[in-house]
């Protein structure tokens, strides 16, 4: 049996911002080291958290000024609940034959309270454009925003169960590992929306921190009702031809249902039943154990009410599909002390979903993104130990209908870079450092908000003893003030990340 538990009451550099949370996951498995081992397992967690819709857009950018301002209520909050209970038997036939089932189920009910930046307005009364970036020549001292709400109280539930049959064979000079197996789910959604009227205008620069005024008045919205049931059925074969050949194929047959029902939007009604065939395949050659390279091809979809829940009088179109490629290798170094992969690859939905007028979509779209990525990790010494990797991506909207034909989509960023160094000093002090680098990104497809790259430093300093380790993290050394998350709706918000923060951790060994 296994029981882990955690509770947090987290603070950061953000004013107002503080999260509250608490959960608990027991395991017990039965049968360890026999043919047939049960696990059975539960999460239960309560989520009390500050809402962070980050800085409106001023001139195309985030808004200048002070980083840690908050544009939302004091009394704000998204109070989540989730419980979780699972189980999953594992019986051994034989070492050829396997069988695998797990049973889900998935409950979560969100309490929210969300109070975001809004629209613009000057001080003498000029409204500014959010659609275009809110550019305006007034001083920021002289621009108040407006408040709205996004409160909803959603309910959430899944029930899910996956079997796999695990078999190796041969069938000739060939050696085959075949799973065979059948995913079924159901899925119930409700999201019950309200809109607050009567909040407050407040100053960029200076935004008062205020809670919900008495005059505040929330009605009710729309009520979305939404169902879905899957079943696919799949099997993947890997065939090994010999010690430097192996091949991977795969088919997944998946139908999806769904319905989806609105009190006030449209559509009042929506259903569509899906069927959809995924294929996978993959080809390995290991000429040595030390190096290994491989092409991949593979399929997928998105019902258009795979979130069941629709916008903008999305009708139920046929599903998105995407291709995806990739050719990559890894090389063992250094006595295997020492790991390197590169990778090239290339993600296109043909078929993308596009807004064609103010109430209907076609699937006339096409995005690709063409990329690559490179990365290390593992020791270069005994003591010395390293992680690095970038990312280069060339994301375009290939075509679209709706004015972003030729633009990058939405928070993508061209290149992107992570390096970690950790070095034993002793076998008691162990010290570390390093970055991490995003460059410039768009907060929405339309590329009227734009955020620009940084790179934020971090170090670190370790104790270790026998019965337990202390360990202290300086995150963002330099206080680089950066934009970590972007949200596209209401013209574009940037949320800005951690400012430089000391975090100290101690873990114990009973």
């Amino acid at each position: 049996m296994r029981v882990n538990a955690f509770a947090q009451d987290n603070h950061s550099t953000r004013d107002i911002m503080a999260n509250k949370d608490a959960g608990i996951a027991p395991t017990l498995r039965f049968g360890i080291g026999t043919p047939t081992q049960i696990t059975l397992s539960a999460l239960l967690q309560h989520n009390h958290d500050m809402p962070d819709y980050g800085l409106p857009p001023v001139n195309g950018h985030p808004a200048k000024g002070n980083p840690e301002n908050f544009y939302g209520l004091t009394d704000d909050h998204t109070d989540q609940d989730v419980a979780m209970v699972g189980g999953r038997i594992e019986h051994r036939f034989s070492d050829a034959v396997t069988l695998k089932s797990q049973l889900q189920y998935n409950w979560y009910k969100t309490d929210a309270q969300e109070t975001a930046p809004n629209n613009l307005v000057t001080t003498s009364g000029v409204a500014l454009d959010r659609t275009t970036g809110n550019y305006t020549s007034a001083p920021l001292d002289q621009i108040l925003v407006q408040l709205a709400s996004h409160d909803r109280v959603i309910h959430d539930a899944s029930l899910d169960s996956q079997t796999d049959l695990i078999a190796k064979f041969d069938t000739g000079q060939l050696a085959h590992t075949l799973i065979a197996g059948l995913e079924l789910g159901r899925d119930t959604y409700t999201n019950q929306s309200y809109a607050r009227s009567g909040l407050p205008l407040v100053s960029l620069v200076d935004p008062a921190y205020l809670p919900t005024a008495s005059n505040v008045v929330s009605t009710k919205g729309n009520h979305a009702d939404g169902r879905a049931k899957t079943l696919a059925p799949y099997a993947n074969d890997t065939l090994r031809f010999n010690d430097q050949w192996q091949a991977v194929v795969g088919l997944r047959r998946d139908r999806y249902q769904a319905t989806l029902d609105n009190s006030i939007s449209a559509p009042a009604h929506a259903e569509q039943t899906v069927y959809f065939t995924s294929k996978r395949a993959g080809l390995i050659y290991q000429p040595t154990d030390e190096q290994s390279y491989y092409v991949s091809y593979g399929t997928s979809f998105n019902p258009s009410l795979e979130a069941l829940t629709v916008t903008n009088n999305t009708q139920a179109l046929p599903p998105e599909s995407n291709k995806s490629y990739e050719i990559g290798a890894k090389w063992d170094l250094l006595d295997d002390k020492l790991d390197l992969t590169a990778a090239l690859f290339q993600v296109e939905k043909t078929n993308a979903r596009t807004q064609v007028s103010p109430t209907e979509y076609a699937l006339t779209g096409d995005i690709r993104v063409r990329g690559g990525e490179i990365g290390v990790s593992g020791h270069l010494t005994d003591a010395w130990q390293v992680f690095a990797g970038y990312t280069r991506l060339n994301a375009l909207i290939v075509k679209a209908s709706d004015g972003t034909q030729g633009h990058a989509p939405a928070n993508t960023p061209r290149n992107s870079a992570t390096l970690w160094n950790s070095y034993r000093i002793s076998p008691e002090w162990e010290i570390g450092g390093g970055a991490t680098y995003q460059s410039e990104r768009y907060a929405a497809n339309n590329n009227t908000v734009s955020a620009g790259g940084y790179t934020r430093w971090d170090a670190m300093a370790a104790w270790h003893q026998p019965k337990y380790d202390l360990r202290l993290n300086l995150l963002n050394l330099a206080d680089k003030k950066y934009f970590d998350a972007l949200i596209p709706s209401d013209g574009g918000r940037s949320i800005p990340g951690i400012g430089r923060t000391l975090l100290a951790t101690i873990d114990y060994k009973f």
